[in-house]
């Protein structure tokens, strides 16, 4: 058995894995929700529970999965949300490294600053945070979170509070369903190897529909009612500065609101802070 001094995961944390979590399907799939590449995911056939898993911690020792310990031991808490040895290391977030813009404002439809808000999350990134964009996006554009997996999605569309609004080939407004979105994203996961971390819904009305993808992100964000463009241009360059100091991004988005409200001192900054929605990793709400 390979010697533990310089894994991450303890040995107490191996054998409690090995008991809980067999070589098998729920093994398999735990590691597929803590972000571990299928290709280093050992074999299950002919190995004991805790060859298995000391396979598992060689990987996370290597650095196959950045934060590897924190990542498996939160989404074993959330299976087993009273088991001592899963919840007694203090896991803290970490840093956000990457995130996908993903912007739509078709033709006929009130025009978005989607060019300002990326603008605005690339400089506010700095070179702490990798930004990937996508302008002018149709809805299976959303697959580009198989091509590098973001920790965070911001998607900035038009919404009603039931549709998410897309481009078709021509440009114009293709209205998709929220909870097809979700379904969407959903089937996309296995391949990006982990939910997201975090999505960012910089819509009108999202608030209405972000309970549908709690499933694929453990933090969302979303609006209730009208979002000013300007206002939601301003929070988007707080909310990515403050990730490089808060990285836990619930605490981040209610700050940002925050410091908007403070910052504008008007309708618009005070409706934002008020109307924030930020669903947890347990889908619970967050408000000021």
């Amino acid at each position: 058995m390979p010697s533990t001094e310089a894994m991450d995961l303890t040995d107490e944390e191996i054998r409690e894995f090995a008991r809980v979590y067999p070589p098998g399907p729920a093994a398999r799939a735990l590691l597929h929700r803590a972000g571990f590449p299928g290709e280093h995911v050992p074999s299950p056939i002919g190995v004991t529970g805790l060859d298995f898993w000391y396979a598992v911690a060689d990987a996370v020792s290597a650095g196959r999965v950045p934060d590897g310990r924190r990542r498996l031991l939160e989404a074993a808490v959330r299976d087993f949300p009273h088991n001592t040895v899963f919840r007694a290391v203090p896991r803290g977030p970490s840093p956000v490294r990457r995130v996908l813009v993903v912007g739509a404002a078709p033709h006929g439809t009130e025009r978005l600053r989607a060019d300002r808000e990326l603008r605005a999350v690339q400089q506010a990134a700095a070179r702490a945070i990798t930004v990937d964009h996508c302008p002018a996006a149709a809805v299976t554009d959303l697959g580009r979170v198989l091509d590098e997996p973001p920790d965070i999605l911001h998607l900035v569309c038009h919404g009603d509070g039931e549709h998410l609004v897309f481009e078709d080939t021509y440009g114009d407004p293709h209205r998709v369903p929220a909870a097809d979105v979700a379904r969407l994203l959903a089937a996309y996961a296995p391949d990006a190897d982990a939910r997201l971390r975090g999505l960012v819904l910089a819509s009108c009305d999202s608030g209405t529909v972000a309970g549908l993808f709690t499933e694929v992100a453990e933090v969302v964000v979303a609006h209730r009612g009208p979002l000013d463009d300007e206002t939601a241009v301003l929070y988007a360059a707080e909310l990515y500065d403050l990730l490089q100091r808060v990285p836990a991004l619930d605490r981040a988005a209610r700050i940002a609101a925050e410091h908007v409200a403070v910052r504008l001192g008007d309708v618009y900054g005070r409706q934002l802070a008020a109307n924030l929605v930020v669903l947890g990793p347990r889908g619970g709400e967050g408000r000021r």
